[in-house]
């Protein structure tokens, strides 16, 4: 068995000082995916996550970010 995790960049993150710093459990980082792809606006989604504004900004950063990786490969 291998976790989901495991050699998967976007399950982790990096702080500024580029240290591996994630707190989350998958549920949590889905669920903040769920959002960002329902285009739920950041102040709704931290109030139903009960996560921080700055967290819930490197998540959606995070996700646009690979939104785009994939399709500037299409393109």
């Amino acid at each position: 068995m291998r976790s989901v995790r495991h050699g998967n960049n976007f399950f982790h993150y990096w702080d500024l000082k580029y240290k591996m710093n994630c707190k989350l459990s998958l549920c949590q980082i889905l669920d903040i995916v769920y959002f960002f792809l329902c285009e739920t606006p950041i102040k709704y989604a931290e109030t139903i996550t009960g996560r921080s504004h700055s967290t819930l900004v490197d998540w959606y950063n995070m996700c646009l970010e690979v939104c785009t990786k994939v399709i500037e490969k299409k393109g």
